[in-house]
C-alpha cells in the first residue's frame, strides 16, 4: 500500500514518478485538491477515483481537527513596501 499525503502535489514531475511504484492499494490524502496548473484531474488518473470526501467544517465540528480561527489585519498601503518593479 502506498499512502500519498498532500496528494494534490502528485501531478508535479518530481512526484509523478512515484505513481509508477507498484502497489495493490493507493490512498491519497489532501485537504485541498486545488492546483494552479489545473491538473487536479491527473490525481485520479495516477492513483484512482475518489472514494471518500468530508467537508472540513464537519471534521472541525466533531473535534478531529482544530477549530479554524481567521483574523483580518488591515495595513495602510503607504506602509507596505512595493517590490514590483
Amino acid at each position: 500500500m502506498i499512502i500519498y499525503d498532500e496528494v494534490h502535489l502528485l501531478p508535479a514531475p518530481i512526484f509523478r514518478i512515484t505513481s509508477e511504484l507498484q502497489a495493490r492499494r493507493r490512498l491519497g490524502l489532501t485537504a485541498t485538491l486545488i492546483r494552479e496548473d489545473g491538473k487536479e484531474g491527473d490525481v485520479f488518473a495516477l492513483i484512482g477515483p475518489k472514494r471518500y470526501d468530508v467537508p472540513w467544517r464537519e471534521l472541525e465540528g466533531q473535534g478531529f481537527i482544530a477549530a479554524a480561527e481567521c483574523t483580518e489585519n488591515r495595513v495602510p498601503e503607504d506602509t507596505v513596501p512595493n517590490f514590483i518593479a
